[in-house]
């Protein structure tokens, strides 16, 4: 394998970054739903007050009834994409958490790797709590072969709320791939696996 080829290092500033990342879009659509909804009721005040109720009821009440359907589509846009994003950061810190605290003693995130023969570890699909029974694998980043250190992103997952990245539990040489771009996994079932 060539050198360009080789998955770049993922250290502690690039996890570091990632989270800051998402917590700032965590606060940018909390303060965008906040915006819609001061929004909508300033326009909905505004608009009781001018629209001709006693010319044309109907009319006045449509298109009140519109704002309000356009302003509360977006809030819900926001708000899902609000809560899309704390999932993400939710499971990558759990994800960090989990690899960062790997001894053989206390295997720690057990919902992410199980033991296989050989002293391989498989990792599995995992839950990212949002319902999904199934994900779609949209790329691998590491490949076989690689030498992998805990918390290296392994894969591109995409659930039915969001795309994450799969990381490594813990340290190992990645063995070997089930899986290709495309396929669709089931929740806990084995991603790739890992020998020492």
């Amino acid at each position: 394998m060539a050198d360009s080829d080789a998955a770049p290092p993922w250290g502690a500033e690039e996890r570091r970054e990632s989270k800051n990342t998402l917590r700032e879009g965590i606060r940018l659509e909390r303060e965008r739903v906040v915006e819609l909804a001061i929004s909508l009721v300033g326009w909905g005040v505004l608009l009781a007050l001018m629209l001709p109720w006693e010319e044309s009821p109907r009319l006045a009440l449509a298109l009140l009834v519109a704002l309000f359907a356009w302003e509360v589509t977006h809030i819900v846009r926001h708000a899902l994409r609000w809560r899309r994003l704390r999932q993400v950061l939710e499971f990558t810190v759990r994800n960090d958490t989990a690899a960062r605290r790997s001894t053989p003693s206390a295997p720690p995130g057990r919902d992410f790797w199980e033991e296989a023969p050989a002293g391989r570890r498989n990792v599995l699909v995992p839950d990212l709590g949002d319902g999904s029974r199934s994900a779609e694998i949209v790329r691998w980043i590491a490949r076989k072969g690689d030498p992998i250190e805990a918390l290296q992103p392994l894969a591109e997952v995409m659930y039915d709320a969001a795309t994450v990245e799969v990381h490594a539990p813990v340290d190992g040489v990645l063995d070997e791939i089930p899986t290709k771009a495309g396929d669709d996994v089931k929740i806990g079932s084995v991603l790739c696996r890992l020998r020492p």
